[in-house]
């Protein structure tokens, strides 16, 4: 029994002074531990939203729109709490090395916070976080358009930023304070437009015939609305040379997959009828 004892002593002398105050190296400890907690916390609550939002998911199977919107609830309120519990850690480990946490809790309003700590853009962002999520701009898992530049998968949205996932694989990381303009694919049906260039044109009945000869088989398509149809002449090169557009209406994100595919179609078809194209 004395040896335990002992040995509790000596560990004890490890990380108190004799003052019985925890030491600098005592005070760095419990920074690490509270730090762990704090972040085993963090994920415990993401892997909680992530199962309410795939059980909601699978009851909301037909209803894409309000899945996208429980996502980025989801992430919002992730993004908010993740910030609450860890300023609170932060907190408790001034407290321990003695700072007055008093003062800085009441200095964390939304003015102390703006004045106190100059942080102006952080406002910036969250108030722009809050009205593009009112407004309804994007939602998680919108193909959208940023500014003009930047372009991808909604990935990620928080009060702060927003990640987008572009179609190379890279994640680009925004403010929304720095989000001026919007473009979202995803909103509603998007056009499929294709041009075709036809070097040797000779009579545009043979054009039209191949054109509905896709319109029956590219129709079938599910993610088709409206049906493949030949919105006319668009230009007339030299050498009897034509450029001609194709237009189809698809669900939102399926106009690139479409445009392949009246390209390779039209491409064999005119192939069978020994007729030149260009794209």
């Amino acid at each position: 029994m004395e040896k335990i004892i002992t040995i509790i002593e000596k560990i004890k002398s490890i990380f108190y002074t004799e003052n019985n105050t925890l030491n600098i190296f005592g005070k760095l400890t419990y920074a690490l531990v509270v730090f762990i907690i704090a972040t085993i916390i963090v994920k415990l609550i993401h892997k909680v939203f992530k199962k309410v939002l795939e059980k909601n998911s699978s009851k909301l199977e037909n209803k894409l729109i309000d899945v996208k919107k429980s996502m980025t609830i989801t992430s919002v309120i992730n993004n908010a709490l993740k910030y609450i519990i860890y300023f609170f850690a932060i907190m408790q480990v001034l407290d321990k090395f003695g700072f007055n946490t008093g003062y800085i809790v009441g200095a964390a309003g939304i003015g102390g916070v703006a004045l106190g700590f100059g942080a102006q853009s952080l406002v910036k962002d969250v108030i722009s976080g809050i009205f593009i999520i009112f407004e309804g701009q994007y939602e998680i898992g919108d193909n959208i358009l940023i500014n003009n530049i930047i372009s991808g998968n909604v990935v990620e949205f928080g009060m702060k930023t927003t990640k987008i996932k572009g179609f190379d694989g890279s994640i680009t990381t925004i403010g929304n304070g720095n989000i001026t303009t919007v473009k979202n694919m995803s909103k509603g049906n998007q056009r499929a437009y294709v041009e075709i260039t036809v070097p040797e044109f000779k009579d545009i009945n043979e054009v039209e015939n191949i054109v509905n000869s896709i319109t029956e088989k590219i129709g079938k398509d599910k993610n088709v609305t409206v049906k493949p149809y030949l919105l006319g002449i668009t230009d007339i090169g030299i050498s009897n040379s034509i450029k001609i557009a194709i237009i189809a209406w698809t669900k939102p994100g399926k106009q690139a997959t479409v445009e392949i595919q009246i390209r390779e179609l039209f491409i064999k078809e005119a192939l069978k009828k020994e007729i030149e194209v260009e794209n």
